[in-house]
């Protein structure tokens, strides 16, 4: 399994910190926020990874390197125009090829180990997972709802959220059906071409998406 990693972001609800740096740089005890990201995911055996980048990429392309120093391989992938997550994703088409893979926000903080994520997602022989933890402010996330262990629908930020089970920023994806559905996107509301969406043909389309319970803590940076 491959990783892929989004960290192109302006980090504008971040700001005036993000005016000087990445919000991927910014440390939490001592350590920048992406380096524990990076860290799991060589603890799980993924060491093969790619960083899409954009705003403020140098520093953070000086701070991981080619990820030797972290035992493993970093490839930089440009994302010149921001539109949107799915559209980020499509960047790595070619990298990853024919292999499965797990899609990371490159901002976010969590406990659980990722081959502990990776082991339900392959058990579920599902195309797709999308990893979950309960919130008190769902309306502010993307939220599922969830039968038995399977997501029915995903709504983007809902006025009246039905669950606080909020879309944690990580993905897993098996098989090129993928590929096919981002490549077919229209432009949400916003503009973007959004992951949510892709998770909607999934469901459309009346293929499984399974759903990861994210257990111990997990936090958005902004």
């Amino acid at each position: 399994m491959k990783a892929v990693i989004l960290a192109a972001g302006f980090g504008t609800r971040m700001r005036p910190i993000t005016h000087t740096g990445p919000k991927q740089l910014l440390p939490l005890a001592n350590k920048p926020v992406i380096q524990y990201t990076v860290e799991k995911l060589r603890d799980a055996s993924i060491t093969e990874l790619c960083l899409i980048v954009g705003y403020m990429k140098a520093p953070l392309m000086e701070f991981l390197g080619d990820g030797s120093g972290f035992g493993v391989e970093i490839t930089y992938r440009d994302q010149l125009e921001r539109k949107g997550l799915a559209h980020a994703v499509s960047i790595a088409k070619d990298w990853v090829g024919d292999d499965s893979f797990i899609v990371l926000l490159g901002d976010i903080i969590f406990n659980m180990p990722i081959k502990d994520m990776v082991g339900q997602h392959e058990a579920s022989g599902a195309p797709c997972s999308v990893a979950l933890f309960p919130v008190n402010d769902p309306e502010k996330f993307g939220v599922a709802e969830v039968d038995d262990g399977t997501i029915l629908r995903v709504v983007e930020k809902p006025k009246e959220p039905k669950t606080n089970l909020a879309i944690a920023g990580i993905y897993f994806f098996s098989g090129p059906e993928v590929w096919d559905i981002i490549g077919k996107l229209k432009p949400s509301a916003r503009g973007e071409y959004e992951l949510t969406d892709t998770i909607e043909i999934f469901l459309k389309r009346k293929r499984p998406v399974n759903a990861v319970k994210l257990k111990g803590s997990w936090k958005d940076t902004g």
